[in-house]
């Protein structure tokens, strides 16, 4: 009697809890984040190239809403109430779209497929690893430039950026300059080659 007793108390507290919950609306807001943009302005120039983004390819772990981490042992976590407010490949394109954008004036960037626009390079990116590990974001990507169907250089990156501001905002901030700092690899090269 006195075990079915505290089981009708337990049951009794258990909705007292859940009907609380439900008048106070207290749970966790759910944020969402973009990659940030580049800051500087690129200028106006007489387009000479044109480059055409194909779309960027991600580890699978990657292409979630969630933003994930790792943590030790490589267990993977998903940050259930910090979001992309886009799918991170779709960012990580447009970033990628704005650096080149700033150090390449005189190209228009378009993003694959582009209709009705002759492409004089296509640059096609495979994100091998996007690592955001308590203080540092490692960003591993092999690249290419093709002319056509000739292959005009391939390169592997390896670039880390240091999480300087707290929480999430700050692992979003350097998950976007990391992007923007492949952008720089990538200019340079094109910049080489239409100097060769």
């Amino acid at each position: 009697m006195k075990l079915k007793r505290f089981h009708l108390l337990l049951i009794f507290g258990l909705q007292l809890v859940i009907s609380g919950c439900m008048v106070t609306g207290e749970s966790l807001p759910t944020r969402f984040y973009i990659l940030p943009n580049p800051t500087s302005v690129a200028e106006i120039a007489s387009i000479r190239k044109v480059i055409g983004i194909a779309p960027v390819k991600l580890p699978r772990y990657l292409d979630r809403p969630q933003i994930v981490t790792l943590e030790e042992d490589d267990r993977v976590h998903l940050a259930e109430f910090h979001r992309w407010a886009e799918p991170l490949a779709d960012g990580f394109n447009r970033i990628l779209a704005a650096g080149l954008t700033l150090r390449l004036p005189q190209s228009l960037i378009v993003s694959l497929p582009a209709r009705q626009v002759k492409v004089d390079r296509t640059l096609e990116i495979q994100v091998r690893d996007f690592q955001v590990r308590e203080d540092r974001c490692l960003l591993l990507t092999d690249w290419r430039l093709q002319s056509g169907r000739t292959t005009q250089t391939w390169q592997r990156s390896t670039l880390e950026e240091t999480i300087s501001e707290g929480g999430y905002p700050g692992i979003v901030s350097a998950m976007g300059r990391a992007v923007d700092r492949l952008a720089g690899q990538i200019a340079a090269e094109l910049a080489a080659m239409e100097n060769q």
